[in-house]
């Protein structure tokens, strides 16, 4: 029983070490080992198996065939390899699925979406239907094909670069001849134009009644200032050039309020003004608006009035 476990182990380590030498001179020269036409890769060792897959899923990913050297490191991830073997297989893996692109396709046939169609990526059906979900390839150039009948097949070159991810192919179907239906339920019907008006804000009507009334109130007080200084400067009864302060003080303070008045019609007027011509523009109302129901003793109406 130990003679046979000892010819076990050595026929295990001439194996790995045969595997070992091989991976060695398919790392310094790059090129694949041959392998026999015969020979049943279920009968060979899981340790054999394993190193192959590690060895074939790097040459894969240099080679830029990453969907390939996924399933490469997947298989030497099994339980059933070497732990080394699986801690850098599972690495390279998830480092690889990174890598890889994918491609999302969403189809339109007369304005309407469509999932019942059939995606070929060069040349190799890759989608019976549109499940919504991305496509994995390859990065590089890739000929798509979109089968939707009775439309004839869409087809596009595109290329996709490395770690890009849900490249999406807009493919829109469309038959000859057929058009949108407008919009508008006449056809040729322009559409139709709001009226619209400015109305005067309340602002103007506030600012402009307070120009007026100081307007007014500037006049008032000009005209007293005016009266006062005639009155001061007649030859029978006034006083000029001998007037007492007081009547200077008087004339002095008809003139100030005069003129504060006048200041604040002038800014009244203007801030009016402004407002009025910078009033927006809205959309006409009905002025009038009439409603009438019907009440068990009579009829019952209302009227409103929006705007004046």
């Amino acid at each position: 029983m130990n003679h046979q476990r000892g010819r076990r182990a050595q026929h295990r380590l001439a194996a790995l070490a045969v595997s070992f030498v091989s991976f060695l001179s398919l790392t310094a020269l790059g090129q694949e080992a041959p392998a026999s036409p015969a020979e049943d890769t279920s009968a060979r060792d899981p340790v054999l198996v394993c190193l192959d897959n590690h060895t074939e899923g790097q040459k894969l990913r240099r080679d830029g065939k990453l969907l390939e050297s996924r399933d490469s490191f997947r298989q030497c991830s099994a339980t059933g390899c070497p732990s080394q073997i699986i801690r850098e297989c599972v690495g390279w893996m998830e480092e690889t699925t990174k890598q890889i692109p994918s491609v999302a396709f969403t189809v339109t046939a007369d304005g309407t979406s469509r999932a019942d169609v059939q995606v070929y990526i060069d040349d190799v059906l890759a989608a019976e239907k549109l499940s919504g979900r991305a496509i994995d390839v390859n990065p590089g150039p890739h000929q798509i094909r979109v089968v939707l009948p009775p439309f004839a097949p869409y087809e596009e070159q595109i290329v996709v670069t490395e770690g890009e991810k849900f490249r999406m192919v807009n493919v829109t179907f469309a038959t000859p001849g057929r058009e949108k239906t407008p919009l508008s339920t006449t056809p040729g019907a322009s559409p139709a134009e709001v009226e619209t008006w400015r109305p005067i804000p309340i602002a103007t009507y506030v600012f402009g009644g307070l120009g007026i009334a100081a307007a007014i109130s500037g006049s008032a007080w000009g005209i007293s200032n005016m009266s006062l200084r005639s009155d001061m400067e007649d030859k029978v009864n006034g006083c000029a050039p001998n007037c007492s302060d007081q009547a200077i003080d008087v004339l002095k303070q008809r003139a100030l309020l005069a003129d504060v008045s006048w200041g604040v019609s002038v800014l009244s007027l203007a801030t009016a003004a402004t407002i009025y011509f910078l009033r927006p523009e809205e959309p006409v109302e009905q002025p009038i608006a009439v409603d009438v129901r019907m009440i068990p003793s009579g009829a019952l109406g209302t009227i409103s009035l929006t705007r004046f």
